[in-house]
């Protein structure tokens, strides 16, 4: 809807699972940026 309006979100992946449509920032980038990692929820780890 919003993109019809010429209007284009910046999507900033937080979660934990995969994301349900394309982001601009995943959660790995953001988890990076504060020196930490993400486990991924279908992991063993």
């Amino acid at each position: 809807m919003l993109e019809e309006l010429g209007v284009r979100p910046f999507m900033i992946h937080t979660g934990v699972f995969e994301p349900a449509f394309p982001v601009d920032v995943n959660n790995d980038a953001i988890a990076a940026a504060v020196g930490q990692f993400t486990r991924r929820a279908n992991s063993t780890a």
